[in-house]
This record gives C-alpha cells, sequence and structure tokens, in this order.
C-alpha cells in the first residue's frame, strides 16, 4: 500500500535544482520521504540520475542499512510496475555500488581511494577506540613533561598546575584537559569554543555573573527545571482531585505548588540561589482508604518524589556554594583556566 504524503512532504519529495534544509520532528516521517525522493529522482526517465552518483549520508550504521534496504524496496516495487524498463533495472544493478553509508565510512572510502594523492601509506587503518584513548594520554604526557622542563619557566603555567592539582596530582589536571579537549571536539567549531569558554571566569562581582553568558545560561536552565516541577507537582495535584485519587495528599501537594509557583516568580539568580537550597516538602499522610486507587497513589508520591530529587539536585549542583564565594573563587580560576 503506497504511503500517502502530505502537501509539505510532497514538496520536499519533488522540489530540485536547488539547496533544501528539511527540519521535522522525530517520527514525522524524514526518512519515509527521502527514501521517496530517491527513489523517484533514480526511476526517472526524463531525468535520469543514476544511483551510485548520489551521496546518501546517515548517523550510523544501522541507519545507512536501514536507508538501503528502503531504496532497494522501493526501486523494486518501481521495476514491478516497469517491468520492460532498462533504467530501473540497471538502478537495481548500480544500488549496490551506491554510496549509502555513514560520514566516517564516506570519509574512510575517500581516503582507501585517493591515499596516492595525499601521500598516504595504503596499508593504513583506523585505530581503535582504546588505541586513541593511549595516543591522546601519551601525547598528553609528552606535551605536559616539555612545559616543566621547559627553561623559560611559564608562571602561569605553573600555577595552572597548582590550581588543578592537589597534592601534586599531574592526572586530575591530565583529566580536565582530555574531558575538555573531547567536548570541544563535539562542537562544530572548537578551537572558537575553546576561546569563548576562557571568559566563563572573568566576573569579578555577584552582578557581572548574573549578566554574564553562563549566568543568563544557568538561570535559563533554573527556570526551565521549575517549570518542569511546576508541570509534574499539577500532575499530583489533578490526581488528588480525581474520583479515586489519593485526596488526603492534596493538602500538603496545593502548599508545596504554590510555595514552586511563589519561587518561580522570583526569576533571579540571587534569590534562587538563597531560596532552592532551602525548598521543603512534608510528609505525606499515611491515612489507609481503599477507595482510593493504589496505582494513583503510587503515581502521585513517584511523581512528588522526581520533583524532590530535581530540586534537591539543583541545590547540590549549582548552589551549595553562595554566589558570592562562588564569583571569588571563580576569579582564582580565571588565570588557571585562560592557561
Amino acid at each position: 500500500m503506497a504511503i500517502a504524503f502530505t502537501p509539505e512532504q510532497e514538496q520536499v519529495i519533488q522540489l530540485h535544482n536547488r539547496n533544501i534544509l528539511v527540519s521535522a520532528a522525530a517520527g514525522s516521517g524524514k526518512t519515509a520521504v527521502l527514501v521517496e525522493r530517491i527513489v523517484r529522482m533514480v526511476c526517472d526517465e526524463e531525468h535520469p540520475v543514476d544511483i551510485d552518483r548520489l551521496l546518501i549520508v546517515t548517523f550510523t550504521n544501522a541507519a545507512a542499512a536501514e536507508m538501503r534496504e528502503r531504496i532497494s524496496l522501493g526501486i523494486a516495487d518501481q521495476l514491478k510496475e516497469h517491468p520492460e524498463s532498462e533504467h530501473i533495472q540497471k538502478q537495481a544493478t548500480l544500488l549496490h555500488n551506491a554510496q549509502i553509508t555513514t560520514i566516517d565510512s564516506f570519509c574512510l572510502f575517500i581516503i582507501r581511494n585517493h591515499f596516492h594523492e595525499i601521500g598516504l601509506d595504503p596499508a593504513f587503518r583506523v585505530a581503535d577506540d582504546s588505541e586513541i584513548k593511549l595516543l591522546e594520554k601519551d601525547v598528553l604526557a609528552e606535551l605536559l613533561e616539555e612545559a616543566f622542563e621547559s627553561k623559560d619557566k611559564d608562571e602561569d603555567f605553573f600555577h595552572c598546575v597548582e590550581f588543578f592539582c592537589p597534592g601534586g596530582r599531574e592526572s586530575v589536571l591530565e583529566n580536565y584537559i582530555l574531558k575538555l579537549s573531547h567536548h570541544a571536539a563535539s562542537c562544530p567549531f572548537p578551537e572558537e569554543w575553546l576561546e569563548a569558554r576562557k571568559e566563563d571566569y572573568a566576573a569579578k562581582t555577584v552582578a557581572e555573573f548574573v549578566e554574564s553568558e553562563i549566568g543568563l545560561e544557568l538561570k535559563r536552565y533554573i527556570n526551565q527545571m521549575l517549570d518542569g516541577c511546576i508541570y509534574k507537582l499539577k500532575e499530583v495535584q489533578q490526581l488528588c482531585q480525581s474520583p479515586d485519587g489519593p485526596y488526603m495528599y492534596g493538602e500538603i501537594v496545593d502548599k508545596e505548588l504554590e510555595a514552586l509557583e511563589k519561587l518561580r516568580r522570583l526569576d533571579s539568580l540571587e534569590e534562587y540561589s538563597a531560596r532552592v537550597p532551602n525548598v521543603e516538602f512534608g510528609r505525606l499522610p499515611t491515612k489507609k482508604d481503599e477507595s482510593v486507587s493504589p496505582i494513583k497513589r503510587e503515581m502521585a508520591k513517584e511523581l512528588r518524589s522526581q520533583v524532590k530529587d530535581i530540586l534537591a539536585g539543583l541545590g547540590e549542583d549549582f548552589f551549595k556554594t553562595p554566589l558570592e564565594l562562588s564569583v571569588v573563587q571563580s576569579g582564582e580560576c580565571d588565570r588557571a583556566v585562560k592557561k
């Protein structure tokens, strides 16, 4: 049975002779649309395109295999409708050589087929994860050793070592550097990202920190998490108010929801710092009532428990240290980080 595509999907399938960017939510049929677009392109005898002239890139091997299988089935369906078409028969044959692959595999394909143009040993291979980790550690250890033995003693470097290596454990600094390197490598422009991060510890006062990029991002995140907690408590409230819900929790949940909504209205990082770690939750009543659904009772308890854990995590992760002291500590590590 043929898939019925929406007008927007049909536009994506049929639009050609230009660059297009398609953005859609998970499960919206992006893969089906892309497969249909490809099948129609390679099976169009008026404007023929060979499947092995297309580059179809996905993120995982599993996705590439699924894409190849779907395209194969699509071409097979077209061949059933037009068994006499030599062009479609040709596509079914060329499919085995088509570049339907991951980005990594395609790059490897290019290198293997052009190694002589870049002076690469044809016997090269791709290192596995364990080898890469060992190479990273060896290179990092060598760089640090050169810095230690350098005749031009770099005071900023030694300050960085002393700051991040309590008790002389250089492995701590090495781990920080590797984590930072790995995260930067996941960004589109690693060097630019690293340069921007140098300013994360530049604030000299609480006011400067609050208005800094990292301060504004932290407030946005706290707001988002508080909104989620309020939503969860409203679900608990609805459960308590349902016919067979745990009504005995209603009063305490109402008070907790009111307290969170009042906290959210503050919308200030300084006030969050003072209030979030001190949010209190009461003890739920243990009253027994067989008219109450055990499932709804447990759902209410679980949702409320999630809210408690989220708020406890926010306090532990971001507000365990007062903002004033955090800014002071931030200033102390600013020199070490910029090194």
